[in-house]
């Protein structure tokens, strides 16, 4: 299950599309709209992505894609 830091209409955040690509890849999701902006090299590296930006913005984590219709 993708991370992802959200103000309740956007969320940016990473993500898995299982038989897609291999990589976690950097989404943003708008409404029910997912835009893949590129890959991380693994999951520690989408991990640490979503803490710095969370840090950056003064945001909450969620991990809101999975539960928002996106795929495990």
């Amino acid at each position: 299950m993708g991370k992802a830091v959200t103000n309740g209409e956007i969320a940016i955040g990473y993500e898995y599309f299982k038989g897609v690509r291999k990589k976690p890849c950097i989404v943003v999701r708008i409404g029910n709209e997912y835009f893949t902006l590129g890959t991380f090299a693994n999951e520690g590296n989408a991990e640490f992505f979503v803490d710095k930006l969370s840090e950056m913005v003064g945001a909450k984590e969620e991990s809101v894609l999975a539960e928002k219709g996106g795929t495990e």
